[in-house]
């Protein structure tokens, strides 16, 4: 990864049973993702939750109806999480300009959020730009 900005996962899926977004629960996540990929937490995690708008729950748009994010900054970068309780849903983000094991994240992702077979998973290889010339 020499000329990488870096190692990016970003998960987009449903769980089984969405009582795994509580913060202690998501804490616990980030905690276990850190450790196994040898990442240092500087900050975090710290999640915020949305009441739910039951308002918002006749609607087709998939908008704020209710969730929990959070966040978790890293030495090498940061990872975030984007929760929808009443759809199951969650959309993460691993990112880090030191190289990881992406299957052995997604193992603990599995393990911890119980994820469905309906998930996308893009896992990049950030590229630098070509440097600027003087």
């Amino acid at each position: 990864m020499i000329d990488s900005a870096g190692r990016h996962l970003i998960l987009d899926g449903y769980v089984k049973d969405s009582s795994v977004f509580t913060a202690e629960k998501l804490t616990l996540l980030f905690q276990n993702l850190a450790s196994a990929l040898e990442m240092k937490i500087l900050q975090g995690p710290t999640f915020v939750e949305v009441a739910l708008d039951a308002a918002k729950l006749k609607s087709d748009v998939f908008e704020d109806s209710g969730g929990i994010t959070g966040s978790c900054i890293i030495s090498t970068s940061h990872m975030a999480l984007h929760a929808w309780p009443i759809s199951n849903f969650l959309s993460l983000d691993v990112f880090s300009c030191k190289d990881f094991d992406v299957s052995r994240a997604m193992g603990i992702i599995q393990e911890h959020m119980g994820l469905t077979s309906s998930i996308n998973v893009m896992n990049l290889d950030r590229s630098k730009p070509q440097a600027p010339k003087e």
